[in-house]
């Protein structure tokens, strides 16, 4: 069959798992990732919400940006949230919203615009969050 473009929401996080079962060798370890050979062949619903976070200037630098900050966010197929902490002294936390389905380019922050998928969101990342910085 003609290849074809398959939409949804995806992570790299998902290709270990992906592969390891397509080649067919066992895996006893618990994945963060999930196998998409259900999403890839029946067009399914892989992830409700992917993520993504970073931690800058954790260790020994040079950086001209010398504060310590986490980065992380989530991703639906219409929103995206994204959080900023500034640690130290005068720690801080910002946020980003966007409606991807309205503005794909993300332009226009709208925080303050939906209080109700704010709050969901928030509370999706914080459980990501927890969850991830304690997996082993």
């Amino acid at each position: 069959s003609p290849p074809n473009r398959i939409s949804g929401l995806t992570q790299v996080i998902d290709v270990m798992p992906t592969v390891l079962n397509v080649l067919g060798i066992p895996d006893s370890f618990t994945r963060q990732g999930k196998d998409l050979r259900h999403f890839a062949l029946e067009n399914a619903p892989a992830n409700e919400y992917v993520f993504s976070g970073s931690d800058f200037n954790f260790g020994n630098h040079t950086a001209s940006y010398s504060p310590r900050s986490v980065s992380e966010s989530v991703r639906s197929t219409e929103w995206k949230l994204i959080r900023e902490t500034v640690l130290g002294g005068d720690s801080r936390r910002t946020y980003e919203l966007y409606n991807l389905k309205d503005d794909p380019d993300e332009l226009k922050n709208v925080v303050g615009d939906y209080p109700d998928v704010f709050s969901e969101l928030v509370d999706v990342l914080d459980r990501w969050s927890f969850s991830s910085r304690s997996f082993h």
